[in-house]
């Protein structure tokens, strides 16, 4: 869900008098190469999270168009101040919502909930472009389809799509919860590396918390913007 443009595209776009306006960071680790204090202090801050009635819970697939409910609300709250974002109406989320199920996986897809209202979310989505680079021409018809289906359980890495807490309930530990309950799950499934992203160069908050595991910033997207 990320683009990829080749290396001569900065300076051909820059010739045109177009300036940096923003990068965007994307985020890699290597193996167990990341600092797990957030796995080491999860019970204890999740004790601290009980105490004010917030708890952490998978997404239920079962019931998840009432859950993307909650989900829009969080996401158009909690981002709502970053550079050029756009909220989300009932029926874009929906449609989004629609894609990601078919691919979420619940040790990946955690709320942090109080009394019954969402709070934030953290997900993390298997690597499938592994499968998909070995598809011709990212056909799934008529074979493509299969090695989709079969090949998920040879997955080696893991995308950290979105996490959002909104405002009034950041600096509390939630933020650490969902990364630490993600890479715990990380690690018990097995998985080879990982990667996050993009997050705003000027997200203090959130790069901070990357970079407190380890995150190594390894990729960055430019937006551009001129003068007419």
């Amino acid at each position: 869900m990320q683009t990829y443009n080749a290396p001569y595209y900065a300076p051909l776009i820059e010739s045109f008098g177009f300036e940096k306006d923003v990068d965007l960071i994307a985020w890699h680790w290597d193996g167990n190469n990341y600092d797990d204090k957030s796995v080491r202090l999860l019970d204890a801050l999740t004790e601290r999270l009980k105490r004010n009635n917030i708890v952490i819970r998978k997404v239920n697939l079962k019931n998840f168009k009432e859950e993307t409910i909650k989900l829009r609300e969080v996401y158009n709250s909690a981002w709502d101040q970053n550079t050029g974002f756009v909220p989300l109406n009932d029926e874009e989320f929906e449609y989004l919502a629609k894609d990601l199920k078919l691919i979420l996986d619940p040790d990946f897809a955690l709320l942090a909930e109080q009394d019954g209202k969402v709070v934030a979310f953290g997900l993390a989505l298997p690597n499938y472009n592994e499968i998909f680079k070995t598809i011709k021409k990212g056909r799934l018809l008529p074979t493509g389809i299969f090695k989709l289906l079969f090949g998920k359980k040879n997955i080696k890495s893991i995308r950290i799509y979105a996490l959002g807490v909104v405002d009034g309930y950041r600096k509390m530990g939630i933020e650490a919860v969902l990364y630490g309950t993600i890479i715990k799950n990380y690690t018990a499934r097995g998985f080879k590396w990982a990667e996050a992203g993009w997050t705003l160069e000027n997200n203090t908050l959130i790069n901070e918390a990357i970079l407190a595991i380890k995150g190594d910033p390894y990729k960055k997207y430019r937006l551009y913007q001129k003068q007419i």
